[in-house]
């Protein structure tokens, strides 16, 4: 890799600035080994508070910051952000995420000697005082149930996810090589869920995914998040069904996918029938 190999990292955010810098700072703070230019993309929803921009200009001016005017949610400011992106490589951090020390290094250390169209990492979850106990004991099976399928990927796949283990996939938890994502977006009509599910399934159609087994990324579980609208929780069931009715048959033909809908139909209940 030389000086001029550029990685950009897409964060879409909607106000929540203590996070936004919390997630700027883990990424300036990464102690790389390499000699890259790295590339900060925010890009604000249009309902973002009008006093964000003149905060996150003044502490990080060399960061692009970029105003998304429709909308679309964090779909569409990561596809904004897309746009002007010039990396080879590309992360899309969420907000209220932060990366440990040397993640980038380590993904960029594997994705640059492998065939792989990109590379996934486990992560630290880490609950804000308000999220419910009730709603962290029904993500520890999931949890679970995730870390199980990526171990049996890991050792019984080559190291890579098995294609119709998409939906273990967290956005935040990946790097990308540009070429591999080009004219791939994220589908505004799974906006209310599986936005990134979809863009992922749509991904493994080019290449595999490679797992990563360390921890490089604190994930928050924050209340009141976009993914967690009131709008999101009604219909997203019956948008994961829509995006099951998709899959083409290398994604349908593995006990991952009917996996996929037994976990549809037994936490979205009636909801996963609409």
């Amino acid at each position: 890799m030389n000086k001029n190999t550029i990685i950009s990292i897409v964060i879409p955010v909607k106000g929540r600035i203590n996070f936004v810098i919390e997630a700027i700072n883990s990424i300036l703070n990464q102690n790389l080994t390499h000699q890259y230019i790295l590339e900060i993309i925010i890009v604000e929803d249009y309902e973002s508070p009008k006093t964000f921009a003149g905060r996150i200009k003044q502490l990080y001016p060399q960061i692009r910051y970029i105003k998304n005017k429709d909308k679309e949610g964090p779909g569409g400011c990561r596809n904004t952000g897309l746009e002007y992106a010039k990396g080879k490589y590309i992360i899309f951090l969420d907000s209220d995420d932060q990366f440990l020390k040397k993640s980038i290094n380590i993904m960029l250390d594997i994705l640059t000697k492998d065939k792989a169209v990109a590379v996934v990492c486990l992560s630290y979850s880490k609950f804000e005082k308000k999220y419910s106990v009730k709603e962290r004991i029904k993500l520890l099976p999931l949890m679970w149930i995730r870390d199980f399928i990526f171990l049996t990927s890991y050792y019984f796949n080559s190291t890579n996810l098995f294609p119709s283990a998409f939906y273990l996939c967290q956005i935040s938890h990946m790097m990308f090589k540009k070429r591999s994502i080009d004219n791939i977006r994220f589908n505004y009509d799974f906006r209310r869920g599986g936005e990134d599910w979809d863009f992922f399934s749509r991904v493994l159609e080019r290449g595999s995914i490679k797992i990563i087994l360390k921890c490089l990324l604190i994930f928050r579980y924050t209340p009141g998040s976009t993914t967690d609208s009131a709008l999101n929780r009604k219909f997203k069931w019956s948008s994961y069904l829509k995006l099951a009715g998709r899959l083409g048959g290398k994604f349908q033909n593995s006990i991952f996918y009917r996996l996929f809908l037994v976990y549809i139909r037994i936490y979205g209940g009636k909801n996963s029938h609409a």
